[in-house]
């Protein structure tokens, strides 16, 4: 048995501490930069909402339209009855009914006006969004994001096969942290062979050290640990 250097494991444990640290430091990164995500959706429902409301006055206004034209169109005239004594009645509630008509006309146009700016203002932040993702370089092709989810492939992340979301969290991984190039997969007991050769084959493309905690004691780790300690 040889004596420890101290030092060389004060070194390694200093070593240790600065990645964690840098590693906390790009994850507090990643979660800011989810939530500014999760804002902008926020907006967009917050004018969706205001659309459907424009909407929904819109429609009400057209039914006032169509009820006041059913009234003109179904209107008996004791008036014409009448006409002789009362044509003067019949003239001004005819006028009434018309200004009436022409007043909902105009409130139907103003609500439709207000929905066809709504709308737009809405196609533009949809744009907005779509531009801001195809110039973040992301770094997976088929990332992206829908509505207060991110989606890979076009369908919600956490849908995807395990196989894609292993291969996909990696490689954001790797990105998040080029300083480092140093990775930890959790739950590796849960990889089958082929999933493991595939992390095997990004580490050397990548050029990064990929971490896989399993619950195994085969020739495959790297590094036993027992009740706590490295074993020998």
């Amino acid at each position: 048995m040889q004596e420890k250097s101290a030092a060389d494991l004060y070194s390694e444990l200093e070593a240790v501490e600065t990645d964690i640290a840098r590693r906390c430091k790009l994850e507090q990164e990643l979660t800011d930069s989810k939530e500014r995500s999760m804002e902008i959706v926020a907006e967009i429902e917050q004018l969706k909402s205001e659309l459907e409301e424009s909407n929904i006055c819109a429609s009400e206004t057209a039914d006032e339209i169509r009820k006041f034209s059913d009234r003109i169109k179904s209107q008996r005239t004791a008036d014409e009855i009448r006409s002789e004594l009362a044509g003067v009645d019949s003239e001004n509630k005819k006028y009434r009914a018309n200004e009436k008509y022409s007043e909902a006309k105009k409130e139907h146009e103003v609500a439709r006006c207000a929905a066809d700016d709504l709308t737009a203002v809405l196609e533009k932040l949809r744009k907005r969004r779509t531009d801001t993702i195809k110039k973040a370089s992301l770094p997976v092709d088929g990332l992206g994001f829908g509505d207060g989810f991110i989606t890979y492939n076009g369908i919600p992340f956490d849908q995807a096969s395990g196989a894609e979301q292993l291969r996909a969290s990696v490689a954001i991984g790797s990105a998040l942290n080029k300083g480092l190039n140093v990775l930890l997969v959790r739950d590796g007991s849960l990889l089958d062979k082929e999933n493991l050769e595939e992390l095997s084959r990004y580490a050397k493309e990548s050029g990064c050290q990929i971490w896989v905690e399993r619950v195994s004691d085969g020739d495959e780790c790297s590094v036993i640990i027992e009740d706590g300690e490295v074993k020998k």
